[in-house]
């Protein structure tokens, strides 16, 4: 085994010695393709069903400058050890902002009702006839445009808004092989100061604490909550 290539790969990935070593037998010593599959066994580990516990973690918020657009996300592992390193508080952190930024309105394609579905589908359906597509052309179309509708209202699909080359499953991965166990994101929410808030304010926002209790708290109040702990956290640095 080559070590040079075995700490190459570790600086770049950040991932265990082992995983490392049996990522480049795997790839035969290709660091590319060794990269690869170290993110396909964090991505099997975010689309697995396995009973893995996960009862650690983080509550991450956003404040957009100017303090029109908040969001708050969840994101989960399995022991304090990982919650409390920077490279888990920093992902936590980004997706808060890739939440508010991108606007997404599902995990991911599992959280979206076949309703849903349906109706995207239809409208899709009637449009591109409209435009004239050819029957035989319609389903390629038509799974073209699912895709890319898929890719932005679902967080996990969307593309990272600071390397649009990777999407956030592909960041997800890498947080999992750098951790060495399961993480994922399990809640968020956006704000915006608008209509859709106000709308929102007529029923407030039903928050789980724990597995056993649920309070209702306004978002007037979410969002002043947000602000303080924004401004906490800049003082906390200084």
């Amino acid at each position: 085994m080559n070590i040079e290539g075995v700490k190459t790969l570790r600086i770049k990935t950040q991932a265990g010695y082992a995983d490392c070593r049996r990522a480049l037998a795997e790839s035969k010593g290709n660091i590319e393709e060794a990269e690869e599959y170290l993110r396909k066994r964090g991505r099997a580990v975010i689309d697995s069903d396995t009973a893995t516990k996960t009862e650690s973690g983080v509550i991450e918020s956003y404040i957009h400058p100017g303090n029109r657009v908040g969001s708050i996300v969840e994101i989960k592992c399995q022991t304090d050890f990982v919650a409390k390193t920077e490279e888990f508080k920093t992902f936590a952190k980004e997706i808060s902002m890739q939440v508010a930024s991108m606007r997404p309105k599902y995990l991911s394609r599992a959280e979206i009702s076949l309703d849903v579905i349906s109706k995207e589908v239809g409208y899709r359906i009637e449009r591109l006839g409209k435009e004239g597509v050819l029957e035989e052309n319609l389903q390629d179309k038509l799974d073209a445009e699912m895709e890319q509708w898929y890719s932005e209202v679902c967080l996990l699909e969307q593309a990272y808004i600071k390397d649009g080359k990777k999407a956030i499953k592909d960041l997800l991965a890498e947080l999992i092989s750098k951790m060495g166990e399961k993480c994922k994101i399990t809640l968020f929410e956006r704000w915006e100061i608008g209509s859709e808030v106000d709308e929102l304010e007529e029923e407030p926002i039903a928050v789980e604490v724990g597995n056993y209790n649920k309070f209702k708290i306004p978002v007037s109040v979410m969002l002043t909550v947000m602000s303080l702990l924004s401004i906490v956290a800049i003082f906390s640095s200084c």
